[in-house]
This record gives C-alpha cells, structure tokens and sequence, in this order.
C-alpha cells in the first residue's frame, strides 16, 4: 500500500516531499475491511516511514474503497491504496505517488489445479498469463 494524492499535492504552497509533509494535509482513511485487519492502516504506513509527528487518525472515514480514491483524486487529501489498482490513474496524471513508501498488503490470492491438469497447455498457459499480469504495471 502506498499513499497517493492529486499531483497537485506535489507543488502546492505546503507541498508533499517527505512523508512528515503529511502533518500539514488531510490523511483520508478508508474503513473497508480495517476492523477484519485485511488492509494497512494510516498509522501502520507512517510507523514504516519512520513519521512520528502527524496525526494518523485525522481526516475523512468512508467505508468504501472507491470513495476514498475518488476523494483522494478530487484532491481532498492523501489516501492510501494497492499499487496495483491505481497505476492507471497515476499514469494518466489524475493521480501521484509523492513518496517511495510501501506497506506490504495482507492479500494473497492463489491460482489451484490438480496435478493432473496442472501440466495441460491451457491450464500452463493460463498460470503464465495470471502470472504477467500480476506483475505489469507495478512500476506506476
């Protein structure tokens, strides 16, 4: 997970340059499955940055995903989201990642088979088109 904001964080009179630049802007929480443990908190995030001086409980709640990007995208504040779901965004401008600051995501998914169709060429070439596409893009 890593925070991401409207570019215009990036030059605004307060800019984003250090993650303790957060202590002047809203940090947008988003309570989807926060209480299940599932996703990286604010406070999390900031310990990994070494941040000990912004208050990491501050600023809007949704309890939908999507809601905090777009808030984030409006330029509301800082968000924090995968990587892998707003790399888009980042490559078409409408968002940024101001620091090279990430928390591992407690997701896992798993691609299953028998072993005896593990071997078969759609079921190979499946594992190896699954495999491209989790790892493109991760550069954003």
């Amino acid at each position: 997970y890593i925070a991401i904001c409207h570019p215009h964080f990036l030059t605004a009179k307060l800019p984003l340059r250090q993650p303790s630049d957060l202590r002047y802007h809203l940090l947008i929480h988003d309570d989807t499955t926060l209480l299940r443990g599932e996703r990286p908190s604010w406070p999390e995030w900031l310990k990994s940055a070494g941040v000990t001086n912004v208050d990491a409980e501050r600023g809007p709640r949704f309890a939908n995903s999507g809601l905090s990007l777009e808030a984030a995208r409006d330029g509301m504040g800082v968000a924090l989201a995968a990587r892998r779901l707003v790399s888009r965004e980042v490559k078409a401008g409408r968002l940024a990642i101001p620091f090279d600051v990430a928390v591992p995501s407690r997701y896992s998914y798993y691609l299953v088979s028998t072993e005896a169709s593990a071997e078969r060429t759609e079921v190979s070439q499946f594992r190896q088109w699954i495999l491209a596409e989790a790892t493109a893009d991760l550069t954003a």
